[in-house]
């Protein structure tokens, strides 16, 4: 079952989308709407694509996780009996049709509803998400700002979220920093994080079975952190018995591995260390379909000679591997042929289905397809996309936001038909 899930990734404002295997995060449009463009055709325009509207209703989700067609739960916040917002969970069991009030532990909501000056923190944005890896064991995670200082947040469940657990600290990783990313697949979690060590400063890897909270440190390869820029972050994504995690931040890719089949993390390098090491989170369709995308020449490097040809200096292209993320090819330059692209405005996510050829991504407030691995693109919705992914071929879903503010409401959209129609879901 690939999974997508929502990333931020390390410049202003921008987010990412990885599609992997395990618990399914999606933003899923719901119902079918006008306006799709046959592929290969001339761009829509905006007037004849599905507009994501106003979020109206009361929760507003922030991440979303689907284990199955029908099973989902979605992570968001209501407003609270005060000023501001508070963090709420809702549970799906027909695919997104309706949803119910799912119980938070008050040990949680005491982490994240905590006030400052009299609002709720999380009136600046959530720092936790959800994720699922079947209909009993789940997990709450990210960070949360204590006294000016970010902490880690962990909670799991291991009984449909009747019960939570909190977990104060991972094997070999700081609780003073949040979990960058978590993400499971065939029976076992991973968590990425920043190490606890004072003399080897960078990403750790712990994991454990989905059954149960038994977490170790994972062996990988070297994951150090940026000299300068943005704080880090990073991102994991398993799909088809394989896996890869980059992190890094604005400066660019500081580590990197691959998951092979005996559960081994080893070497790997994506394909934009060649060409500017700009830090990109691969969107897997299997275990063999990867894509990425690269910007030419990175932070502040010159053109490389690995460019593809006719390659401009700040330019954003997609690649492509076809064994595991082995080798990699340029596609196609994500400017010409893409609708209102720039060399410096690269898509704010990136997703990918198990249909062939099937690729998703944000450019300028609209949601772009591309049914043809990325030679043709076209617009299927309207508004700002901070995040999209695929359950199956044919159902995904999308978080959507109609402002261009990123302080403005967020809502869910859902597809059943591969992503050509989206439709707004109602809380």
């Amino acid at each position: 079952m690939s999974v997508g899930v929502l990333r931020r990734v390390p410049r202003p404002g921008a987010w990412a989308v990885v599609v992997g295997a395990g618990a399914a995060a999606v933003l899923l449009g719901a119902a079918v709407l006008p306006g799709a463009v046959p592929a290969g055709a001339a761009p829509a325009r905006t007037a004849s694509t599905p507009t994501a509207q106003p979020a109206a209703q009361a929760f507003q989700p922030g991440s979303v996780t689907f284990v199955s067609l029908s099973a989902g739960w979605a992570l968001g916040s209501v407003p609270c009996q005060g000023p501001g917002r508070c963090l709420a969970l809702r549970q799906t069991a027909d695919g997104g049709r309706t949803w119910s009030v799912a119980t938070l532990p008050q040990g949680l909501l005491g982490q994240v509803d905590r006030r400052v000056d009299g609002y709720p923190e999380l009136s600046a944005g959530p720092g936790v998400t959800v994720r699922f890896a079947d209909l009993r064991d789940g997990w709450i995670f990210g960070g949360v700002a204590l006294n000016g200082t970010e902490r880690a947040v962990l909670w799991s469940t291991h009984d449909a979220g009747r019960t939570w657990r909190n977990i104060s600290s991972l094997p070999a990783m700081t609780a003073q920093a949040p979990i960058f990313d978590l993400e499971a697949a065939r029976g076992t979690v991973y968590a990425l994080g920043q190490s606890s060590s004072t003399t080897q400063i960078g990403a750790v890897l712990a994991s454990s079975p989905v059954r149960v909270d038994a977490w170790h440190k994972m062996a990988t390869p070297q994951l150090g952190f940026p000299a300068g820029g943005a704080n880090p972050t990073g991102s994991i994504v398993l799909q088809g018995g394989r896996g890869w995690l980059v992190e890094g931040n604005d400066r660019g890719t500081t580590g990197s591995a691959r998951l092979l089949p005996d559960g081994q993390w080893v070497g790997w390098s994506s394909p934009c260390k060649s060409v500017g090491d700009s830090y990109a989170v691969p969107a897997a369709a299997n275990g063999s379909v990867l894509y990425a995308e690269c910007q030419m020449g990175g932070y502040a490097s010159a053109l490389s000679p690995a460019a593809p040809k006719g390659a401009a200096i700040g330019s954003y292209w997609l690649y492509e591997s076809t064994d595991g993320g082995v080798h990699f090819r340029p596609v196609s330059q994500l400017g010409a042929g893409y609708p209102n692209a720039g060399p410096q405005a690269p898509p704010i996510v990136l997703a990918a289905t198990s249909a062939p050829g099937c690729l998703f991504g944000d450019r300028g407030g609209r949601l772009l397809a591309s049914f043809d691995g990325g030679h043709h693109w076209q617009a299927v919705y309207q508004g700002n996309v901070p995040y999209v992914g695929f359950t199956s071929p044919s159902q995904g879903v999308a978080i959507t936001q109609a402002s261009q503010s990123f302080s403005g409401p967020l809502s869910l959209a859902i597809t059943r038909d591969g992503g050509h129609h989206w439709q707004q879901v109602r809380f």
